[in-house]
Formats: structure tokens, sequence, C-alpha cells
């Protein structure tokens, strides 16, 4: 989800047992084969959803395929930034490679 969401933010969601998915809802939810990954709802189908990211390296729907309800672990209601956002990198730390799905390193917290 960059530039929405960086590596290493915070994301807060509320579980999916007290909200109802709708377009235009950013997730987290759990691929079989992927793991965590934070997108956006882009239409809704009678027993799922498609979803996109916001980046242009972004795994492709087509990739992803239809997100089912019990996949949703939260809706994301705020990014809360990370304590390298805005400061300069550490010198003795190593860069993590670029995670072209958007979530390796970022940090979750769920309510």
């Amino acid at each position: 989800m960059s530039p929405s969401i960086l590596e290493g933010d915070y994301v807060l969601t509320v579980t999916n047992k007290l909200m109802q998915p709708r377009t235009g809802d950013c997730i987290v939810f759990k691929h079989p084969h992927l793991g965590f990954l934070i997108k956006k709802i882009a239409c809704s189908r009678p027993h799922g959803f498609f979803v996109e990211g916001t980046h242009p390296e972004s795994t492709s729907r087509d990739s992803i395929g239809l997100v089912t309800a019990d996949m949703i672990v939260g809706k994301v209601i705020m990014r809360i930034p990370g304590s390298n956002t805005g400061r300069e990198p550490d010198k003795h730390h190593k860069k993590p490679k670029q995670d072209i799905h958007g979530t390796k390193g970022l940090n979750r917290l769920f309510i």
C-alpha cells in the first residue's frame, strides 16, 4: 500500500467481526500463499472481494484472486508513522529490500 503505508508504519485495524467490508475500504488479509497483505477493496462479488494496491508494482488483483471474508483480518482505520519515518537512516542499520507487497516489516495492531 505504499506510498500510503510505508514499511515500519503501524496500522490500527477494526476486526472483521466489527465491520462490514465495502468497496474502497483498506483491509488487512492473510493470503494462503502471499501472507499478510494490505490492499483496497476494488469491487465485491457474491462470495468475496477483488482487491488492488496503490503502488505501480503492487501485486495484481489477478495474482491475488478473490479475497473471501474468512481471509480478512480487519479494516485499516489509522496509519501511525513508524519510528524511522522522517529520520535519517542509522548508518549501521542495513536497509531492508523493497517489498512490493507492502507488508514486509510492517507492524500490525489489531483491536
